[in-house]
Formats: C-alpha cells, sequence, structure tokens
C-alpha cells in the first residue's frame, strides 16, 4: 500500500467484500420480485429502490446501472401483462424512476469519494495530508498491536523549506523525497513518512507504505 501518490485512491481501512455485497443485492431483488409477483401493489415494487441504492454506493455507475436494469427485467417478470408492452402510466413512471435512482445515486457515490480525496490530499503536491496521515497511522498502529509486527516511523525534517516555496519549488521536492524513499527502500515490508516542518496550520504531514513489488498499489 502506498499512500503518497495522487494517483492511487484513497485507502479505506475498512471495506466490505464486493462479493458479499452482490449476493446482498441479488438476495433483495429476488425478495422484492417474489412480494412484487404475489401482491403486484405499487408500495412494493418501491421497494426495488432498496438493492438499486445499495448497488449504486457499492459499485458505482456500473452496479446503479446493472441493478436498475434487473429491477426492470423482473419489475416485467412480475406483471405479466408488461410484457406484452402494455404500459400504463404508473409503469412508465416505475421503470423511469428505477433508472433515476441508480444513476442518482452513482453519482452521489462519486461525489462523496471526490470529496473525500479531496479531504485527504494536499491540491498542491497531491500527497495525503495531516489528517489522512494521523487517520492511517491510527491503523496502523492497532495492525502492528494486533498481529505484533515492528512498526518504525521515519521523519525527514527538510532544511528552508520555506526559501524553497518561495522559489516555487516545493511541490517537486516533496515529489523529490517521495520518490527518493521509494528507491532507498530496503529488503521487506517499510512505511515511510515526510514531514515538512511548517507546523501545524500547513499541510505538513505527507505518509507512505513501501513494499516490495507494489508500487502505486494497496
Amino acid at each position: 500500500m502506498r499512500l503518497t501518490t495522487n494517483n492511487d485512491r484513497i485507502a479505506v481501512t475498512a471495506q466490505r467484500s464486493p462479493v458479499w455485497i452482490t449476493v446482498l443485492v441479488s438476495a433483495a431483488l429476488l425478495l422484492v420480485f417474489s412480494l412484487d409477483r404475489a401482491t403486484a401493489a405499487a408500495p412494493v415494487q418501491h421497494l426495488y429502490y432498496a438493492p438499486i441504492i445499495l448497488a449504486g454506493f457499492r459499485f458505482k455507475r456500473r452496479g446503479g446501472a446493472i441493478a436498475a436494469l434487473a429491477s426492470i427485467l423482473l419489475y416485467h417478470l412480475a406483471n405479466p401483462h408488461l410484457l406484452t408492452f402494455r404500459y400504463e402510466e404508473q409503469d412508465l413512471v416505475q421503470v423511469a424512476l428505477f433508472l433515476t435512482v441508480g444513476v442518482v445515486t452513482a453519482k452521489l457515490a462519486h461525489d462523496r469519494d471526490r470529496l473525500r480525496q479531496l479531504a485527504l490530499t494536499d491540491d498542491l503536491t497531491g500527497l495525503h495530508n495531516l489528517r489522512s496521515f494521523e487517520a492511517h497511522l491510527a491503523a496502523m498502529v492497532r495492525a502492528a498491536r494486533e498481529t505484533q509486527a515492528p512498526l518504525a516511523l521515519l521523519v525527514l525534517d527538510v532544511d528552508r523549506l520555506k526559501a524553497l516555496n518561495d522559489l516555487d519549488v516545493g511541490e517537486a521536492l516533496f515529489r523529490a523525497a517521495d520518490a527518493a524513499l521509494y528507491r532507498a527502500k530496503a529488503s521487506g515490508r517499510h512505511r515511510a513518512w515526510v514531514h515538512d516542518g511548517d507546523g501545524p496550520d500547513g499541510p505538513s504531514d505527507r505518509s507512505g507504505d513501501r513494499s516490495p513489488g507494489q508500487r502505486g498499489q494497496r
């Protein structure tokens, strides 16, 4: 897991498996389908929104679209008169709502992830900021205690950083330090952080996690 690149997604400490999310969405769709076929009631048909929303949040645009299309198919199978394309107004509204819920949910999920990334990275360098550093450090300390694995902290103090920033080379300096830390990696797994010494008011901490053969990966 490398934390100091602007191309990586923000690491999430606890992510649910996509397999069981897929199973949950599928089971929910089948359950609503059974209720819809037994009742053909509009309130029951609105329950299709739940698995669509879950799929949209977890799998973004593709998940929301697939769940919406699956809901439309099941909606038709549960109401056989729709297979002849004899739609009533409420049927057209229901199909449109399935698609709308899927698209809107996927868009909200994308915006959520984008906001999280902006909150945890520095705009100028793209490196992780102090907030991200502290969150990941706490998680690493907990993991080290649970597994009894060693954990080392490397702190680098960059001299005359303000003068370098005034020359507009601070960004390049951070990127060079990040690259140097990667090139200097030792055998085995280790983690490294870069601290610019600016204090708590600025984006002062950069964090990294290195392991051989895993550059740019988590």
